[in-house]
């Protein structure tokens, strides 16, 4: 359990030990809770504060309290099931639910109770032994509880800061058995590679920084002359010495290898609430790597389900959504799924990350720092929504979205395709339809104006400006439309074909001609116009 989530069970189980009855007091609870979790983390604080005011889990959990084991199973799984209906992610649920029943001592009373009545039989003088108290690495000293009152360390904690410090202060290495150097503190002696196991340790001595010394050179061994001739004697010593140089360079690449491979400073030291970072670079697994922006662990959208399954393999669950759609959970996040197409995915801890590196956790300027800072911004339930938009595998317009919570870190990281809104064929065909009508009985009543202003900008363009359009008008007696048919109907456009009836003057009367016409129907800035027509006489 994280720190933070520790916190909170301690206060809240202290608060249930005064007053039971406080569980279903939601309001009360949360006023009385909230002043002792100054420094928590404020995610933790909210999502149990949604389930609290929100779903009401605190009335549902006292009426199990006093029952049976089976009433506490029970509602324990009805709450989980209210938070994950209000669309609290998976790894907030565990939090949440971790931090009551521990609260609750649901499933330990017994072991309690055994401790008791256990501790009824001491001796009166331990009984009357005040609680054993612990001094803090920050200087805090009498601390009775598990945490430090001024710096929230874990006893633990403190002990090995003081260890660390302890060994920092002295040069706890040991002797090389090889060739006599003090002090080395990795598995190889620095001197002449020789490995730890073989040799002792040293016995710790004051720190006192060597200066800076430029290794000497290595010397050849100078063998004893023998009864041998000096021809023979001059050959062994270049042997050796050339044995020795070599010893000494393979030991040293040796040590700077080991060296290199245990250095573990450059790891990250962010850890999800329930993940592990690394998850995703187990041995053996293969390393994804995605195509688009649209994408979350080396997965892209629009991919089929067979991808899916071939790339990240059998989900831990799944369950089915409203209207056609299917989640598929993972290690790290959630994949939604529709008609066998991959259309969502939602992070759950900081094992997946995006296609530029942008996980859980990552702070806002590495956001801004890989997507820029052109981003569409909401706020949300105490996050704010940076969106952008991308391309998907098959060009669809997807969405990538970061929320921000208030220490400038990524709460969480969905990707999705949005759908197309649902289209009233009716409503638009008789839009549409109307335009048409509108623009030919405009003419005929010699609204210019009006009519002129149902043509799009593209379509008045077309037409030349409106003093030359009205002059092709100057004979028209009447412009009319019969048999009106819509086709073609989308969200923003449509396609309207009639018959148009013309009637002109002429010397000694007027003269009538017919046309099939089809005109195209556009949602230009909120209002319907034509954007283009075509005649043809009939």
């Amino acid at each position: 359990m994280e720190q933070g989530e520790q916190r909170i069970q301690e206060a809240l189980e202290a608060l249930l030990k005064e007053d039971r009855q406080i569980l279903g007091r939601k309001d009360e609870l949360i006023e009385k809770l909230e002043p002792k979790l100054e420094g928590v983390d404020q995610r933790y604080i909210n999502a149990l504060k949604k389930a609290f005011q929100q779903h009401d889990i605190g009335e549902l959990l006292l009426a199990a309290d006093q029952g049976p084991e089976e009433d506490q199973e029970k509602a324990r799984i009805d709450a989980e099931e209210r938070l994950k209906s209000g669309n609290m992610q998976e790894k907030r649920i565990d939090s949440v639910m971790s931090i009551l029943i521990g609260a609750l001592r649901w499933g330990v009373e017994e072991e309690e109770s055994t401790e008791e009545s256990e501790s009824e039989t001491m001796e009166d003088h331990a009984l009357l032994q005040e609680p054993q108290t612990w001094d803090c690495y920050c200087g805090k000293s009498e601390n009775k509880g598990p945490f430090c009152t001024a710096c929230g360390k874990t006893q633990a904690e403190s002990e090995a800061a003081v260890k660390r410090a302890a060994e920092e202060s002295t040069i706890a290495g040991w002797t090389c058995g090889q060739c006599g150097r003090q002090g080395n503190k990795g598995k190889f002696c620095a001197g002449c590679g020789a490995p730890q196991k073989e040799n002792k340790p040293a016995e710790s001595q004051p720190v006192t920084p060597p200066r800076p010394q430029i290794p000497p050179m290595p010397q050849t061994p100078v063998m004893q002359p023998t009864a041998t001739g000096s021809g023979t004697n001059g050959t062994q010593r270049v042997i050796i010495g050339v044995i020795a140089v070599l010893f000494i360079v393979l030991a040293g690449i040796c040590f700077k290898e080991f060296s290199a491979g245990s250095d573990t400073s450059a790891a990250s030291s962010y850890r999800s609430l329930t993940k592990n970072p690394d998850s995703s670079k187990e041995k053996g697994k293969p390393q994804l790597v995605a195509k688009t922006d649209l994408s979350l662990g080396g997965v892209d959208l629009d991919i089929s389900l067979d991808d899916l399954h071939s790339k990240l393999g059998k989900e831990k669950s799944h369950e089915n959504g409203k209207e056609g759609h299917v989640f598929y959970f993972y290690d790290g996040m959630k994949v939604g799924t529709k008609g066998g197409v991959v259309t969502s995915f939602v992070s759950d801890g900081a094992a997946c990350s995006t296609k530029r590196g942008i996980h859980e956790g990552s702070t806002l300027q590495e956001v801004i720092d890989a997507y820029g800072s052109d981003a569409m911004k909401t706020n949300y339930e105490g996050l704010v929504l940076y969106e952008y938009n991308f391309k998907s595998l098959t060009g669809n317009d997807g969405i990538l979205r970061f929320a921000i919570n208030g220490q400038n870190k990524v709460d969480y990281i969905s990707v999705r395709i949005p759908e197309a809104p649902k289209v009233d064929t009716q409503a638009v065909g008789n839009a549409a339809k109307n335009v048409v009508a509108s623009y030919h009985k405009y003419i005929t009543n010699r609204d210019y104006r009006s009519a002129y202003n149902l043509l799009n900008d593209n379509m008045q363009n077309t037409m030349g400006s409106y003093d030359n359009w009205t002059r092709g008008f100057a004979n028209t007696i009447e412009s009319r439309v019969t048999d009106l048919q819509v086709s073609d109907v989308q969200a923003d456009r449509a396609e309207v074909s009639f018959i148009l009836v013309a009637r002109d003057r002429r010397p000694g009367g007027y003269e009538e001609n017919r046309f099939r016409s089809t005109a195209t129907v556009v949602k230009d800035g909120g209002a319907w116009k034509i954007a283009a027509v075509n005649n043809k006489k009939i």
